[in-house]
């Protein structure tokens, strides 16, 4: 029997929607959704339709919960946009947090808040959680900000992660979903290699988490992918992977490669991954890919 309640912002996102269709067997998971939205984990977790701006409407549904955690994951993540729109963004990824942050002491929630390597600027890599983070775009500088309002609570745990991935998920492709559809149509692509991240498979997150929810740590931890690759070499993994014998990708670096801003140049570099602190390992990227298919 499930008995205990986790409340959960952007069950229905890329990652969390995994998070559930893995632990919702578990955990007695309520998804709020500003919208009702076609979900493969709909029947692993109760939904509640709300809009998360809405201050006392989710006090009111938090207090009936009485949930032991809340994890907080959903955010306003297209970088372009946090740069369009920052109202929006500042209402979102800040406004959001501070409401959940504030409601989670009162019902004495564990908090759970689910951030990003956009919080570093990316020029030295080898990051650890010991680091200050020095945001370089309005995303990175939003999240940092919820980083902060979250660590007024005593009880609270923030999980940075890198560029995740997961097996097919219509709703929304990630970026290596996207770089392994146009090799797989011989289309070219022009991936860059010098810079370096640590692609993050939500099946990994999803141990992480589980371990969160088991020992309620509080700090600040990083749960990304072990193996450290520039976006080149991870094409090429893809395609020894999915036996593309012939693939159209240039390696280009940095400065030739086609942004929309200069803020779309940051990366995240090597991450201390939680589960080397409370046991257990993340899967190298090359192994973790072939759950793509």
């Amino acid at each position: 029997m499930k008995t205990r309640k986790i409340i959960i912002t952007g069950g229905s996102g890329l990652v969390m929607s995994r998070i559930i269709e893995l632990l919702g067997g578990k955990y007695n998971f309520i998804s709020i959704e500003r919208t009702p939205s076609p979900k493969a984990s709909a029947d692993k977790s109760q939904l509640i339709i709300l809009d998360l701006t809405k201050k006392e409407t989710v006090k009111k549904v938090v207090f009936d919960v009485q949930p032991e955690i809340i994890i907080h994951a959903a955010a306003l993540t297209e970088v372009d946009l946090c740069e369009k729109d920052k109202t929006l963004a500042q209402k979102i990824n800040v406004g959001i947090t501070e409401t959940l942050t504030q409601i989670a002491e009162q019902a004495k929630s564990f908090l759970v808040y689910i951030s990003t390597d956009f919080v570093f600027n990316g020029k030295r890599g080898n990051y650890t959680e010991k680091d200050q983070p020095d945001p370089v775009n309005f995303y990175g500088q939003t999240k940092y900000e919820g980083e902060t309002i979250v660590q007024t609570l005593r009880h609270y745990c923030i999980l940075r992660t890198a560029f995740p991935y997961r097996a097919d998920f219509p709703l929304k492709k990630d970026c290596l979903r996207w770089m392994l559809e146009k090799l797989e149509r011989n289309e070219e692509i022009r991936a860059v290699s010098d810079q370096f991240v640590n692609p993050t498979i939500t099946d990994n997150m999803s141990a992480a988490i589980d371990k969160v929810i088991a020992l309620k740590p509080v700090g600040v931890y990083h749960m990304a992918g072990s193996q450290r690759v520039s976006w080149f070499r991870a094409a090429e993994i893809m395609a020894q992977i999915f036996r593309l014998h012939t693939y159209p990708a240039l390696s280009v670096s940095v400065a030739q490669a086609p942004f929309k801003k200069e803020n779309d140049k940051v990366y995240s570099g090597s991450w201390e991954p939680l589960m080397k602190t409370y046991g257990g390992g993340t899967t190298m990227f090359r192994n973790a890919t072939t759950i793509f298919s």
